[in-house]
């Protein structure tokens, strides 16, 4: 048996120890699974529960967010049917875990001890980031990896499988209908996987399921109401805010991971994304030190 193939077959074990450990995680997610702590939930609960009474998102239904996060809710909605608000919150919050542990397996298949580290330090950490709960933000980090992994194969010229690329198409979809400040990123991700003069035929196939599924999603809306309140009204309202400080606002958008360093209350998130962003600044100076400028230019609009 060659050393790759033995390297496989251990990598391959370390799934039984990882599945218990993210068991172990939403055992405590479970626990804690009726807590009324909603935020941004009302909104998709409301949304999927007006959408089964036949209201119409958009045009009957007003929402400054993307359309796969109310689609989630109504299907949940109306394949279970809950009567209560307690069952209504558990069934939400059930397809949040099982969600991240399909995910979680399917990135470590893929990437395996490469992105390990990740997945333990995220599953661990985000049940106090809330991420628990049924939030765009809680489902849109796994494809959000997994292309970012993919194109930092890329980068480091590995190979790339062409379900890679099919799969990437679709996450690149779930990504920009599900929250629209990640809709940069997400085009920057997948157009870095479509780079290239190889495997053509199959780049063309993932990005007709991309834009087939785009299409197909924008005709299902009423398209003026969706302009209006998903696009318009951010414009107005999201991005004057976030740059109401003037040049020191729009500079934060740019240098984030600076900034945290002077703004917020210090308390244990703060700590903790701290300690997070100090170790992701000193992994990119390491990276500047060895002249790997490309990787440094990937990691900017990434981050």
């Amino acid at each position: 048996m060659s050393f790759r193939k033995r390297l496989f077959q251990k990598q391959f074990f370390l799934i039984i120890p990882l599945s218990v450990f993210l068991l172990c995680v939403y055992k405590l997610q479970y626990d804690h699974i009726g807590s009324f702590s909603f935020g941004d939930e009302y909104n998709s609960f409301v949304m999927g529960y007006f959408m089964q009474k036949g209201r119409i998102l958009y045009s009957q239904i007003f929402t400054n967010h993307q359309v796969l996060i109310a689609y989630m809710s109504y299907a949940i909605q109306k394949i279970f049917h809950p009567q209560t608000l307690y069952k209504l919150v558990f069934y939400h919050r059930v397809f949040v875990i099982l969600f991240s542990f399909f995910f979680d397996i399917i990135l470590f298949l893929r990437f395996r001890l490469r992105i390990i580290g990740v997945i333990l330090f995220f599953e661990f950490l985000k049940y106090y980031f809330f991420g628990n709960l049924f939030l765009a933000e809680s489902f849109i980090v796994y494809p959000i990896l997994y292309l970012f992994f993919l194109s930092w194969s890329k980068i480091k010229k590995e190979t790339i499988s062409q379900k890679d690329i099919i799969i990437s198409g679709i996450c690149a979809w779930f990504i920009i209908f599900l929250r629209e400040p990640f809709i940069p990123l997400a085009l920057i991700l997948f157009g870095m996987i479509l780079m290239g003069k190889t495997m053509k035929k199959i780049k063309i196939i993932s990005f007709s399921i991309f834009f087939g599924l785009s299409i197909v999603t924008l005709l299902s809306l009423p398209l003026k109401d969706f302009y209006d309140e998903v696009i318009r009204f951010n414009f107005l309202t999201g991005i004057p805010v976030q740059t109401q400080t003037g040049n020191s606002g729009i500079l934060e958008i740019f240098f984030y991971p600076l900034f945290l360093f002077f703004n917020g209350k210090w308390n244990f998130f703060r700590y903790t994304i701290l300690a997070l962003d100090s170790i992701f600044l000193m992994l990119f100076i390491m990276e500047i030190v060895q002249k790997k400028y490309k990787e440094c230019l990937f990691i900017v609009p990434a981050d």
